[in-house]
């Protein structure tokens, strides 16, 4: 079990009983020295095990699928840990185990990993004094009566991290006397009211709690302003409403990130939210906020990620609040109801920021002159840019690639951009996965090159365009592409045979209302995973 060899399994006895625990030791009559097996930790003074990383230890194999599905689990004998007297971290990730025989003795155990496996029952702890880190994510534990019998975690008054994700849990359990605690993970459970809550705010020292992805229901208790040690909250993905919560949440002082996304919120973002000078992640999207946003939330120093996306927001803001951010990577302010006025150019500004992300969908840009914003120019790390939906004009902005080589994510659709789709010519194996550029008034031939330069493009749509000439044979270079959409355009020509031979992931292939001549279907054609055809 020790060993690093895939053979190693928790039934293999001579893996497990090894002679001496200080490991200087003979096996089969050659030294080996387990100290410097990659599965093992060692103190460097004593050569003692401090350290196992026994993930995937069991020689099962297993799938996404089936993981829950075959019958290959068991209980591990506790017993076959007891010599490890120095250990401190001990790492059982993906081996289904169920339980437990026995209780684990180790008393200077910090951290214990059980996530991925099936537990239905969590395990008794009993004399685990030196405890800190618990990760029980992602198994069978289903209601609160298991946890309320495990006496050991309430002693635990040194854990200091719990992590209880992706189990079954349909209340939160009690943390009484776990007055370390600092970092508890509860998302992807079934907890659905907020019984028991009163309790987490009796965690004085709690710095992170994440309630995301469960089924949590009602209005945002004000209790939670109590929680004054928080650095990080998330609720996201539940189904909260009412109003911005905005006498508990205004109250913690110390946020650094705050995620109440895909909730039902509603009403306008308190001025108040701009008190929380700490805060570097602010996410609100997918809610139904309404109102003007606040000018000073933008004016946070602090802020790197910023996202009000899928909100019902109004009124005019200017982009140039950020001027002296310098931390700013992610900014989305894509509007559900195209009453959010953003402007970039008329106050003169210069970015301090480098962005990752930007997304300002349906917002009407730069009114009245509808220009891309030029700010952009300065960007050079950005991986997803999003201006769909703004009506924008001059040339279609091609440069956007030149300038950033890790784009991955392109959307300009639905805009009057004009103008040719040129590409750098020492353009190669961009890394971009996603293009759209549909419905503009792009005129010329696709290059040549397209294939070469985007061979790992998963989404390509063109549609409604004015491009014309022939399908660049290159295309089917692009492997990966799953849509292809070049519908309503002036296309000519027949289609090129790599494509059907190349293009073998292609579920949707749209190429209607072109002028394209010829046999639809080559003699030679693989798109064996194809769905769905559009050719009149």
């Amino acid at each position: 079990m020790l060993g690093r060899r895939k053979n190693c399994s928790f039934e293999t006895q001579r893996c497990i009983q090894l002679p001496k625990w200080d490991c200087s030791f003979y096996w089969g009559g050659e030294e080996r020295d387990c100290c410097k097996w990659e599965s093992v930790g060692c103190s460097e003074l004593t050569k003692r095990v401090t350290k196992l990383s026994l993930n995937d230890t069991r020689p099962t194999k297993w799938t996404q699928y089936e993981f829950w599905d075959n019958n290959n689990g068991f209980f591990l004998e506790s017993s076959l840990f007891h010599p490890f007297e120095e250990l401190r971290e001990l790492r059982l990730v993906r081996n289904f185990i169920e339980g437990f025989n026995g209780v684990l003795r180790l008393k200077k155990l910090q951290m214990l990993d059980l996530s991925f496996n099936r537990l239905t029952e969590i395990p008794s702890l009993r004399g685990m004094v030196s405890l800190k880190f618990l990760n029980f994510a992602v198994n069978n534990l289903k209601n609160l009566s298991t946890f309320q019998g495990f006496n050991g975690v309430l002693r635990l008054k040194k854990l200091q991290m719990l992590d209880l994700s992706s189990n079954g849990l349909t209340e939160i359990p009690s943390f009484r006397g776990m007055v370390s605690l600092k970092f508890l993970y509860l998302r992807n459970n079934d907890l659905k009211n907020w019984s028991s809550f009163q309790e987490l705010t009796t965690l004085r020292g709690l710095e992170m709690l994440d309630l995301s992805y469960n089924e949590i229901a009602g209005e945002m208790p004000p209790s939670l302003g109590a929680m004054t040690s928080l650095k990080s909250l998330s609720f996201s993905g539940n189904e909260l409403n009412g109003s911005f919560p905005e006498e508990g949440l205004c109250n913690l002082k110390n946020l650094q990130e705050l995620d109440i996304s895909r909730n039902s919120f509603k009403g306008s973002i308190p001025p108040c939210i701009s008190n929380l000078t700490s805060l570097r992640l602010l996410k609100l999207s997918e809610n139904n906020l309404s109102g003007t946003i606040p000018s000073d939330l933008l004016r946070l120093k602090s802020l790197e990620y910023l996202s009000l996306s899928l909100n019902h927001f109004e009124g005019s803001i200017s982009l140039s609040l950020f001027a002296n951010n310098s931390n700013l990577e992610v900014l989305e302010l894509d509007s559900l109801n195209n009453e959010l006025h953003v402007d970039t150019e008329n106050t003169p500004w210069k970015p301090l920021f480098q962005l990752k992300v930007l997304r300002l969908s349906n917002c009407n840009l730069n009114e009245p002159s509808r220009s891309i914003p030029s700010f952009l120019l300065t960007q050079h790390d950005l991986r997803v840019v999003d201006l769909s939906y703004n009506a924008m004009v001059g040339e279609l902005p091609t440069w956007l690639l030149k300038n950033n080589t890790r784009l991955e994510f392109l959307s300009l659709a639905q805009n009057l951009f004009t103008g040719q789709f040129m590409l750098p010519a020492d353009s190669k194996d961009l890394d971009l996965f996603w293009l759209d550029v549909s419905k503009n008034d792009i005129q010329g031939p696709l290059p040549a090159s397209i294939g070469q330069i985007f061979p790992n493009l998963w989404y390509l749509n063109m549609s409604g365009n004015s491009f014309q000439g022939n399908i660049p044979h290159s295309i089917g270079n692009m492997n990966k592409l799953h849509s292809l959409d070049l519908s309503s355009n002036n296309f000519t020509g027949e289609l090129p045979e790599h494509l059907f031979m190349g293009c073998k992931e292609l579920n949707m292939l749209k190429l209607s209302h072109n002028k394209l001549q010829g046999q639809l279907f080559p003699k030679k054609w693989n798109l064996t995973r194809l769905l769905g055809v559009a050719f009149r």
